[in-house]
């Protein structure tokens, strides 16, 4: 297995938004859930965020950027909760899921809420503990039959980090 060493040579930059990119555990580096390319190294509680050279992605068991086909898989998870129905005005609030990818990937991702019949309810990120939640759009869904059919978290994988989705169920207020 040929990998490229290149952490060493790539100067951090501070990570853009440190509200959702605080390190989610102790001193060490996590893969983007996002972005294949990207890596970040956690050091005394800050993120600091790292590019792999063009058309290498972030390796999260030799830690460091290597060939996409020589990367391992990291599996993702996606588990929805339970949405609140609102009658007036009509709609679903905290709309909810935990994204997991392991404790090498960070847990940051972008999570996509969607209706039974694949409307886009709303997207949110997930904090450092994997959590995400958001409002649906108003009038995003039309009739209470369609809201009580519940909703779909998705995340949609990138790079060596498989997609995943979870069924979350709506109850009323």
């Amino acid at each position: 297995m040929i990998s490229v060493a290149v952490a060493a040579f790539l100067a951090p930059v501070a990570a853009a938004d440190p509200v959702s990119r605080d390190c989610p555990g102790p001193n060490q580096y996590y893969a983007d859930p996002d972005d294949a390319t990207l890596f970040w190294e956690c050091s005394n509680g800050i993120a600091y965020r790292f590019d792999c050279p063009a058309g290498l992605f972030w390796d999260t068991t030799l830690l460091t950027c290597n060939y996409p086909e020589q990367v391992p898989v990291n599996v993702s998870t996606t588990t929805a909760g339970t949405a609140r129905l609102s009658l007036d005005p009509l709609g679903l609030t905290d709309l909810n899921a935990r994204f997991d990818a392991g404790p090498s990937v960070g847990r940051w991702a972008t999570i996509t809420f969607t209706a039974a019949d694949g409307t886009v309810l709303c997207t949110a990120q997930a904090d450092n503990s994997g959590y995400a939640s958001c409002d649906a759009e108003p009038g995003a869904l039309e009739t209470v039959a369609d809201l009580l059919a519940g909703y779909t978290a998705t995340y949609a994988g990138k790079g060596s980090v498989t997609p995943s989705s979870g069924h979350g169920s709506v109850r009323p207020r």
